[in-house]
């Protein structure tokens, strides 16, 4: 089973000097982590809409460089000793020639060893 965390960023002055990414992302972790979760990936959210660029610029502008929302990260977890993940696949078993025994190549329509035509 997984999960995905999306990770809010603040930005403007309040961000710049109170949040440090590495430290925001640390502290999710380490809670998902306590709560049997480990990770699988860190991707940024990007958002190529401009209306959003342009709310968050003028967001910026009337709190006077204070407060801004910013793209943040979503962060991909896995639970730890899922059953999907401690699922292992049977060895497949390669086909043998009816007529000597011998392994053939399921795609092969003739025994390469005694040349018994395969079904």
């Amino acid at each position: 089973m997984n999960k995905i965390v999306n990770v809010e960023m603040t930005g403007g002055l309040i961000g710049w000097f109170t949040q440090a990414p590495a430290q925001r992302l640390g502290q999710v972790i380490s809670k998902q982590n306590a709560e049997g979760w480990r990770v699988v990936q860190i991707m940024p959210s990007s958002s190529g809409n401009f209306l959003l660029t342009l709310f968050r610029l003028i967001l910026l502008l009337a709190t006077l460089l204070l407060y801004t929302e910013t793209n943040g990260f979503y962060i991909v977890f896995e639970r730890i000793g899922s059953s999907a993940a401690a699922a292992v696949t049977p060895p497949q078993i390669a086909p043998t020639c009816k007529s000597c025994g011998k392994e053939v190549n399921p795609e092969d329509r003739f025994c390469q060893h005694c040349g018994h035509k395969q079904s």
